[in-house]
């Protein structure tokens, strides 16, 4: 888990910073849903890392600090993890958003301000778990050791007090893990972003397969790489659902046998050996669902193109141009921003499109073509 959180909170920094490249062409909205959603996801890694991985690699965190950060790391890894869940929902929206102009079943909707939708995410999640925050609390134990005294060799009990965290009344209550933890938390948390996800992926299906009757709009080099880039985005959104479904089904999968024995009413104290190794697994998963993102923007041959060529520059500082000025060339080429030599100048092409057309065109092929501004 450290391995992966390391790669993944890089992974995420790089992100946000090719994202915000200007030659990566993503409209702003949709730029700030994919930042807000890394910036969620690399606070989920540095919860986990205090929670999960920590206590285990220094036991001085383990016996001293870990029994008084736990409760509140809980609710906060709770909550980082539902923000990412719903901003992993709000960019399949906003792709849909890209693709339709804007408009929400045949009506035209004004859209929020990417930072302004991670703003309320954020504050529907803390909502969500709230509770969350009560379930914990920090005490001391008394245990009882059994004691050789060297001298007269008799055996003593004596008693330590140990700091130790634990469940409150609250946690332990049947109805509240049944009715919050199980059920509301599952539905809220995973099946409702899930939900959200899959509807959106098919209105994107289906809007693109609508959209191909503008084509005729443009020329075949730029049809050639508008198809090519909303192809390329669409199947980079399908990772990022795909990946979110992935490293949540066993998460589900421990909740629903945990409210099948609370409605058996076996009231059982610990898990069966696979559900305990199951819900490991589930936390490794959760922190490779914040870490891969990255791995998969790259699928997008502009965004994969505008690392290189950050790497490069890096690297190599100023001796770094000409690799600068290929990949910028390969970018064009990739966006069907080609033309005849000029004057000593590359000539973009022209894109002659009608009022009456004009309407019938994404806003991502506008950017694209040069129709619109960035």
């Amino acid at each position: 888990m450290p391995s992966v959180s390391l790669f993944g909170l890089a992974g995420n920094f790089l992100s946000i910073y090719i994202l915000h490249h200007r030659e990566v062409k993503l409209k702003k909205d949709f730029v700030d849903v994919l930042c807000m959603l890394a910036t969620f996801d690399n606070l989920l890694l540095v919860t986990t890392f205090f929670l999960f991985s920590l206590p285990t690699l220094s036991v001085t965190w383990e016996n001293q600090l870990f029994p008084y950060t736990s409760p509140y790391l809980y609710p906060l890894t709770n909550t980082f993890m539902t923000a990412s869940g719903y901003m992993t929902a709000a960019v399949a929206v906003n792709r849909y958003l890209d693709i339709s102009g804007g408009e929400i079943f045949g009506h035209a909707g004004k859209r929020l301000n990417g930072y302004l939708q991670a703003t309320l995410v954020l504050a529907f999640s803390v909502a969500i778990n709230i509770p969350r925050w009560l379930e914990f609390e920090h005490g001391f134990k008394i245990e009882t050791f059994n004691k050789t005294d060297n001298l007269t060799g008799e055996i003593m009990e004596v008693n330590i007090s140990i700091l130790n965290v634990g469940a409150t009344p609250l946690r332990k209550d049947e109805n509240y893990i049944r009715d919050y933890t199980l059920i509301s938390s599952t539905v809220l948390i995973v099946i409702l972003p899930t939900l959200i996800m899959l509807v959106s992926s098919y209105l994107i299906y289906r809007k693109m397969k609508a959209n191909a009757k503008s084509m005729a709009s443009f020329n075949a080099s730029q049809d050639q790489a508008r198809r090519r880039r909303n192809r390329s985005i669409t199947f980079v959104l399908v990772g990022i659902i795909a990946l979110f479904l992935v490293c949540h089904t066993g998460e589900v999968a421990v909740s629903i046998y945990e409210l099948t024995d609370v409605l058996d009413g076996d009231g059982k104290e610990e898990f069966p050996a696979w559900a305990s190794a199951l819900t490991q697994i589930n936390h490794l998963l959760i922190v490779m669902n914040s870490s891969l993102n990255f791995v998969i923007y790259c699928k997008d041959m502009v965004f994969r193109r505008v690392f290189m060529m950050t790497y490069h520059a890096l690297r190599c500082g100023k001796s770094s141009a000409l690799s600068t000025q290929v990949q910028l060339s390969n970018i064009k080429k990739e966006l069907g921003d080609v033309g005849e030599e000029e004057n000593g100048h590359r000539r973009c092409p022209e894109v002659v499109v009608h009022e009456s057309n004009l309407g019938n065109i994404d806003a991502q092929s506008q950017i694209l073509c040069g129709i619109a501004k960035v």
